[in-house]
């Protein structure tokens, strides 16, 4: 395949849907029946993507290319796909016994891989990013084509307090950055809602980490003022506060700390309500 310099992009639509019962990758939810992938599509699109790599699974081929892939070629998009199937391993691997779903990212790219000739960015099919993160990508894609030019990797990141929903709890990917704004590492967390004009973690488990949950931001409500009925379980910190948007309190009612290195590192100083948690 000769190499092009212009950025692609790759989209992951293989997932079996198991907990959702369906196709979300070509599910209508638009009034023109437009799936949650057409948005992402037409969004890339104006930041100057013009080819896309859809990794889908052979079951909904057909499917699939009548309906998104035909709307995306008329859209102007040059298309090509690739198929995420179990067999595609490196060299030395093989599917372990009674594996029937395919892995994840890594995995998928993997698959994508000959279909992949430029700098590219990764993209869920039934996730929605809105247009100014296409744009930044596609952005950073364009310097580092550049000929002689390493492409260093790089994530479109979301402020937490503008990814919560209004209907329950939601998991997230929270990212943590050194002073040089690069990744350090991104951990998962669930059942994150809003509560009280903020956002909290509720009924978390932090356990067996170095710093459990790192408390950082001058944004006003990116965390709620109170964090209930967290566990906070062998971890080397427990809570590691160092920056509290202005005015706020932060109260950890029903939280237990247990077996840590050190439960609480107040650096920020700030007051803390531990009337309502418990230390063992």
């Amino acid at each position: 395949m000769q190499q092009n310099s212009k950025p692609i992009l790759v989209v992951m639509a293989a997932g079996m849907g198991s907990r959702y019962g369906g196709l979300k990758q070509i599910d209508p939810v638009g009034p023109h029946g437009e799936a949650i992938l057409d948005y992402s599509l037409f969004d890339a699109r104006r930041a100057g993507f013009e080819t896309v790599v859809f990794i889908i699974k052979p079951e909904i081929d057909q499917a699939f290319r009548e309906s998104v892939g035909a709307r995306a070629e008329a859209a102007g998009l040059a298309v090509r796909y690739a198929y995420q199937t179990l067999d595609k391993l490196p060299a030395g691997f093989a599917v372990p016994e009674g594996r029937v779903k395919p892995w994840g990212t890594a995995h998928a790219v993997l698959a994508a891989a000959e279909a992949i000739d430029a700098p590219f960015a990764v993209i869920n099919a039934d996730d929605y990013y809105g247009p100014t993160g296409f744009r930044l990508i596609y952005e950073h894609l364009s310097r580092a084509a550049a000929p002689g030019t390493p492409a260093p990797w790089a994530m479109v990141g979301f402020l937490l307090g503008n990814t919560v929903s209004e209907n329950g709890s939601v998991s997230r990917g929270v990212c943590e950055l050194d002073e040089r704004s690069r990744l350090v590492r991104v951990t998962e967390r669930t059942r994150i809602e809003k509560r009280d004009g903020g956002i909290a973690y509720t009924g978390c488990l932090f356990a067996d980490n170095d710093v459990a949950v790192h408390y950082n931001t001058n944004q006003i409500n990116m965390f709620n003022s109170v964090c209930p009925d967290n566990a906070f379980l062998r971890n080397g910190t427990g809570l590691l506060i160092e920056g509290v948007p202005a005015g706020d309190d932060l109260g950890l009612p029903g939280c237990r700390f247990e077996g840590n290195g050190t439960d609480i590192d107040n650096r920020s100083g700030q007051p803390l309500d531990l009337s309502q948690a418990s230390f063992q």
